[in-house]
């Protein structure tokens, strides 16, 4: 039997981007990869595999509805704590390796990446894995502000903030703080 290796995804940095995305849109009914790329406007080839993440997270059920911690990360109150729960869920072989896995370095993260696989540190999908890991544990301790839902996906729109610049160019996010 083969090992599951903690969950990646190659384009890592779009994750604070759509978790933003998800709670700036309405829950839909199915989340697929059509509401991703349609609604969300995440059309890369490498973005699809949010959707296996977010099921394995236990965002999603098995055929895309979403749970009750998907709507407990929608509602702001409640949002943090939603998606640590979620993050524990899909990196339970790193929390089961180090209860304190949060509080590691990245140098830390890839050997301890590396010991459950057993990829070299260097290797892109162990690099992946702890990219993802990263992304979502920064959305968990700083969160983002809500994206502006008057543009449409993929078009130049701006938010700012007395602390921040948030722009965001055909999917990419930019942001610059004081």
């Amino acid at each position: 039997m083969a090992t599951e290796y903690p969950p990646l995804l190659n384009s890592y940095g779009n994750v604070q981007s759509m978790l933003a995305k998800i709670q700036a849109t309405p829950i839909p009914e199915r989340f697929t990869h059509e509401f991703l790329s349609g609604t969300l406007g995440f059309r890369r080839d490498g973005d699809r595999p949010f959707v296996p993440l977010a099921r394995r997270m236990g965002l999603l059920e098995a055929d895309g509805r979403p749970t009750d911690l998907y709507r407990r990360f929608h509602d702001a109150t409640q949002s943090k704590a939603a998606l640590a729960e979620a993050t524990r869920n899909a990196f339970s072989q790193l929390y089961a390796r180090r209860e304190d896995v949060d509080t590691l370095d990245k140098k830390s993260l890839l050997a301890l990446v590396a010991a459950i696989t057993g990829l070299a540190p260097a290797h892109p999908s162990a690099r992946a894995v702890v990219g993802t890991f990263l992304a979502l544990k920064t959305f968990v301790s700083t969160g983002l502000p809500q994206m502006a839902t008057d543009a449409k996906p993929g078009s130049r729109k701006s938010t700012w903030t007395a602390r921040e610049i948030r722009a965001e160019y055909f999917g990419l996010t930019l942001m610059l703080q004081k």
